[in-house]
């Protein structure tokens, strides 16, 4: 899911932000406090200031911009990846990754955030952070047997999460996982993966299955996939998607397509033509992609997987996950070991290596350039940044 870069228009003289129910946002949990100023992200504020000398009859607009938390040249992702032993760890994307206490020592199978202060990691139970991870505390883990395997959150409210064999349901929250409501029966295979890309239109992994909601999750159609065992999905949009399987073997699938949003799906590549079982797969648009897996697999397509080149890493190490924030920066996880690259995966360098293995999970919030356009003589300001999910 993406968050459009915030854009307002300014009507003057009321001073309200066109759209809105009022002049001023209500301020929540997960907001900044906006009841002096309209803010465009965190890195930077626009404060608007009438003033009125009543003597010559003028009204005079006063503009101030201020920094807020940082510059937009300094502006970066933030990230976190988690794992096994409650392992959850920290970066700005500066290449340094320090622990937070997740205050759980079972395993974290997925950690989503949905903000750069609101996040839920996920495994043998869920644990919810609304300060960037500086403190976790317990949520309400859904019933699950064994925990939970997948999961996505839309927004601060809305977040799906599904299970292990045997006990293998889907559940949908809509109060940020306070409570849990049954969305897919399921069945005896795994939900490996969730992906939502709006409040409505989802995927999720199965086993063999690829799974598929226009409406929420009220109804899930089903795509059987032959010789496969689907472990991640990437859509970029709401008809290009990539499936990857861990399982295949000889001339079965290892990576396939759909152009449908999920309808029907085409080989790309088998699992003879890769070096390795595939665990994951990102792709950042309808063109250009990233898929990694075992010994320190990882290829790369920039026409939308009609070929695949070998970016590996020389390392016996199983990629467990894989997000690009754009064409050239990138992480893989898996293992003790989390690698880095500025060039698109040409190069990598190993960024964390210590710890319990078992890394498994990766995400990131990511800047946007924000436009507020004031409609007073015609004036366009430039500021500050919205935040866009990395997955």
């Amino acid at each position: 899911m993406r968050v459009a870069p915030l854009r307002a228009e300014l009507d003057w003289p009321t001073g309200r932000v066109a759209g809105a129910k009022r002049s001023v946002p209500q301020r929540t949990a997960d907001s900044p406090d906006t009841t002096a100023s309209l803010h465009c992200g965190k890195a930077f504020g626009l404060i608007a200031r009438r003033s009125a000398t009543r003597d010559a009859g003028i009204l005079a607009v006063i503009f101030s911009l201020f920094a807020m938390a940082s510059s937009p040249a300094s502006a970066g992702p933030v990230l976190w990846v988690a794992g096994n032993s409650g392992q959850i760890l920290h970066s700005t994307g500066n290449g340094v990754w320090t622990p937070q206490v997740s205050g759980t020592s079972l395993t974290i199978n997925e950690i989503a955030f949905i903000n750069s202060k609101r996040g839920f990691a996920g495994g043998g139970t869920l644990r919810v952070t609304t300060n960037g991870g500086l403190t976790w505390s317990a949520g309400n883990t859904p019933p699950l047997s064994g925990g939970i395997v997948a999961m996505d959150f839309i927004d601060v409210n809305t977040g799906f999460a599904g299970g292990n064999p045997g006990n293998a349901k889907t559940y949908k929250t809509i109060d940020g996982g306070a409570n849990w409501t049954l969305s897919l029966q399921g069945g005896f295979s795994s939900v490996n993966d969730i992906e939502f890309l709006d409040a409505n239109r989802g995927w999720l992994a199965q086993g063999g299955s690829l799974r598929r909601t226009v409406n929420g999750g009220t109804n899930w159609a089903t795509l059987s996939l032959s010789g496969m065992n689907v472990t991640e999905i990437s859509f970029p949009n709401a008809l290009d998607g990539w499936v990857v399987s861990v399982q295949s073997t000889g001339s079965n699938p290892s990576l396939a397509v759909t152009h449908d949003g999920g309808a029907t799906l085409t080989a790309q590549l088998l699992r003879n033509q890769v070096p390795a079982p595939l665990r994951a797969v990102h792709f950042i648009d309808s063109m250009t992609g990233w898929a990694a897996g075992g010994d320190g697999t990882v290829l790369h397509t920039s026409n939308g997987g009609t070929t695949w080149d070998d970016r590996s890493i020389a390392t016996t190490v199983d990629w467990e996950d894989v997000i690009f924030i754009n064409a050239l920066r990138g992480w893989v996880v898996g293992g003790t070991t989390i690698a880095g690259t500025t060039n698109g995966g040409l190069s990598w360098t190993t960024e964390y290596f210590a710890g319990a293995s078992g890394l498994k999970s990766i995400t990131a919030i990511v800047p946007e350039p924000s436009t507020l356009v004031l409609g007073f003589l015609g004036a366009v300001l430039l500021a500050g940044f919205g935040m866009r999910r990395g997955r």
